[in-house]
């Protein structure tokens, strides 16, 4: 089991706290240590907590989740594709909780005015994280509408396609909720800017994720179409075929039956009567068919 890491870095008006990996017995020390509410803390603990904010008495809480990269595996549910980070924010000091590592945490060298400035470059950090899954998921797109619309050399997988859309779905709500999360926040005037530039990338992910979600509905409503498509082409082929095939079958079964009298099978030219009136008929059946546009152009 991977040992829990705190990490401490003093600035100039406050401390930022940065807990990894803790377990229960250490968050207890830890929120009686720092004076927070451990019902709060044990919120840290539950591995699917979307997110959210809290204005408490003495200091901020926020809950916020950011994209973590599963590899060429297919995962289609919120705790394999995110990991959640929870902040308490207090004037002085500033506390990370966090089960995985991200690099974003390793590069904060600069100085830092106060608690809120850092607070909003790991909330931007954390958003900014969804720009590859969303870059990912244009990219599949296109590529489907190739294989769909351009009959590009590879196979369309049906369970691709659902996996690609149960992903985008849980980025639209999972983004959703973030950004009302984050339209709740209240932060000193200085930091409006930087607040306002933190919901426009929220709002243009979470459209980004509309629009492939929306993409996805309708190439899976063309491609199942075209599917169906394909399917009555090869019926109306097999009916055609059928159509010239069931009145010559119906004459070869007739005189097929092996009767004891039966004249037409002791002519001299019943033969040749016979093939003629197949011919015949398939002819027939040949200009019937062009006529009513069933085959040919």
């Amino acid at each position: 089991m991977k040992e829990s890491v705190l990490r401490t870095r003093a600035f100039e008006s406050f401390v930022w706290y940065d807990l990894c990996n803790p377990g229960e017995e250490e968050l207890r020390n830890f929120s009686s240590e720092h004076n927070l509410d451990f019902q709060l803390v044990q919120d840290v603990l539950q591995v699917g907590h979307l997110p959210k904010f809290e204005k408490l008495p003495g200091y901020d809480f926020l809950i916020l989740r950011a994209f973590v990269n599963p590899g060429k595996k297919q995962f289609n549910t919120l705790m394999n594709l995110t990991n959640k980070v929870s902040f308490f924010v207090k004037k002085d000091k500033l506390i990370t909780v966090h089960r995985a590592e991200f690099a974003f945490f390793f590069n904060k060298d600069r100085k830092y005015q106060s608690c809120d400035e850092l607070l909003l470059e790991l909330m931007n950090d954390m958003i900014q994280t969804f720009h590859e899954p969303a870059e990912e998921h244009v990219n599949q797109v296109t590529e489907i509408e190739k294989v769909i619309f351009l009959n590009n050399q590879g196979k369309l997988f049906l369970e691709d396609l659902y996996h690609l859309r149960s992903e985008s779905r849980i980025f639209k709500k999972l983004l959703g909720i973030t950004e009302r999360t984050v339209s709740s926040i209240a932060l000193p005037e200085a930091n409006n800017v930087s607040l306002q530039d933190l919901k426009d990338s929220l709002l243009e992910l979470n459209l980004q994720f509309s629009e492939v979600n929306d993409d996805l509905q309708e190439l899976l409503q063309t491609y199942l179409s075209l599917e169906a498509g394909k399917n009555n082409d090869v019926m109306k082929m097999l009916t055609v075929f059928s159509a010239f095939f069931l009145p010559l079958t119906f004459i070869a079964g007739v005189y097929g039956m092996n009767f004891d009298y039966m004249p037409e099978l002791r002519a001299k030219l019943g033969y040749f009567y016979t093939m003629g009136a197949m011919g015949v008929i398939s002819i027939g059946i040949f200009v019937w068919f062009r006529v009513k546009k069933i085959i040919g152009s």
